[in-house]
């Protein structure tokens, strides 16, 4: 899915237009992430859930339910109009739908308006945090040797070594009231862990952030 999404972001800027998947919303009602892998929640900028849950027959909205630096929330009232193109070799009308923007008036959200909630543990926030001086600090280009698929996520963006972003992330307060011994350790497990959650990428003793965080 990282690969993906870095695809996607490779034709939004040879073309210079915009790339927009469809994708299955969840099968709980009352959640609005979209399913499968965290990597295409995150590396997008913008996400539209589109529902019949409007209280008008016929017509579905559509929510902002992800913007990038910007507000969700925002409510478009859509329905689908009929139009002909014409007629097929049997002699039968040949239509399709066209989206056209409806009244908004009489729509009710189906996601949660309000302070986002981090996906990430506070250590993990922290941790994030951390990586992110360490490579304002200390960052480098990536060395060669790194296969262009694992960077594929964090293209362009400097590393850093894996050392200095435990450093960094003890004098930001990780590991208090720890033996030095455990807070290594206890840093170690979350690295693995945002390594595994596609949040940072590790390879030949350098970490970079995913995409999905920069923002």
């Amino acid at each position: 899915m990282a690969a993906y999404v870095a695809n996607c972001g490779r034709l939004a800027s040879d073309y210079a237009c915009c790339t927009m998947p469809v994708h299955h919303r969840p099968k709980n009602v009352e959640n609005v992430t979209p399913r499968g892998h965290g990597s295409l929640t995150g590396g997008v900028d913008t996400i539209l859930l589109v529902s019949d849950q409007g209280g008008c027959i016929g017509y579905k909205q559509v929510e902002v339910t992800k913007q990038k630096e910007g507000e969700t929330g925002e409510l478009i009232g859509v329905h689908l109009l009929v139009v002909e193109l014409g007629v097929d070799d049997d002699g039968d009308t040949v239509t399709s739908c066209v989206v056209e923007e409806a009244d908004a008036a009489g729509l009710k959200p189906v996601g949660k308006v309000g302070p986002k909630k981090s996906p990430y543990s506070d250590n993990q926030q922290l941790a994030i945090k951390a990586l992110k001086a360490a490579i304002k600090q200390h960052g480098t280009p990536p060395p060669d040797g790194i296969p262009a698929a694992m960077l594929a996520s964090g293209a362009g963006y400097d590393v850093v070594a894996k050392g200095a972003w435990l450093e960094a992330y003890l004098a930001a307060g990780g590991g208090d009231d720890k033996t030095p011994e455990s807070a290594k350790s206890g840093f170690y497990r979350i690295a693995k862990a945002l390594e595994a959650r596609n949040a940072t990428g590790q390879h030949l003793g350098v970490v970079w952030v995913a995409d999905m965080l920069l923002g």
